[in-house]
């Protein structure tokens, strides 16, 4: 069954160009991010770090958990990218306000989805901004090189932290949508095949959230979200996908 009986409406991707993007400009339609705040300026290669914290950044700062102590001033920029157009990017993707706020805090608090939160930022700032230049902190590497090795650390740090436990299910949920949504960014649902990370990725997050439902409706959020994520693989022609149960 489908979580939500009626259907959906897809989304075009908005542009982000300020004040209004030009898919809503051009159909008469109010722009989701006409009112966001301004996207910090992100350092370049040759900035070596100098660029003040954003204000929130530092406020915090002293509350921060260890994943996020060393953060440079051009990791603080991308992940202020990351929580004013991604937080609402994928919370517009899924038609749930929830997802905003969830992301970011949990990005704040668990190392596998602030890495994935990296990833993310990097990924679409890139596909947005293609000729911004690379990572001060990261010795030239290019974005890709950096939303990989940031992808790379997210799984890592999630599969240490799985157990038994329903918050450890729900993390790992979340994190399977959010590789997802990376997974897309980096353009790996256009490639053929079941043994895609996309359907590894989708196939995982079905089996933990059967458990998770039996539990009760506290979980129908995700549920929602996984949905979509797999019906928008389907719509793309992907035959590899289990049954949505």
């Amino acid at each position: 069954m489908e979580p939500n009986p009626r259907h959906r409406i897809r989304h075009k991707k908005c542009s982000e160009s300020r004040p209004a993007c030009h898919q809503c400009v051009s159909t008469g339609r109010k722009c989701d991010f006409d009112v966001a705040p301004p996207v910090p300026p992100i350092a370049g290669p040759h900035d070596n770090g100098i660029f003040p914290l954003p204000a929130t950044v530092r406020a915090s700062m002293l509350g921060l958990a260890p994943h996020m102590h060393d953060l440079c001033a051009s990791e603080a920029g991308y992940f202020e990218y990351f929580r004013y157009v991604c937080t609402r990017d994928i919370a517009l993707f899924f038609e749930d306000q929830t997802w905003s706020n969830l992301v970011l805090t949990k990005s704040l608090a668990e190392p596998s989805i602030y890495h994935a939160a990296m990833a993310t930022a990097v990924l679409s700032r890139n596909h947005y901004a293609p000729s911004m230049p690379s990572l001060s902190a990261l010795n030239a590497l290019s974005a890709t090189e950096y939303a990989n090795l940031q992808y790379n650390l997210a799984i890592r740090a999630l599969n240490t932290k799985l157990d038994s436990s329903n918050a450890s299910a729900e993390l790992a949920v979340i994190g399977s949508i959010l590789f997802v949504n990376i997974e897309f960014l980096r353009g790996s649902a256009t490639d053929f095949g079941n043994g895609s990370l996309i359907e590894v990725h989708i196939t995982g997050g079905m089996r933990i959230l059967r458990q998770l439902t039996a539990l009760g409706n506290q979980y129908q959020y995700l549920r929602n979200a996984l949905y979509q994520t797999y019906m928008q693989y389907s719509w793309n022609g992907r035959g590899g996908l289990l049954e949505w149960t």
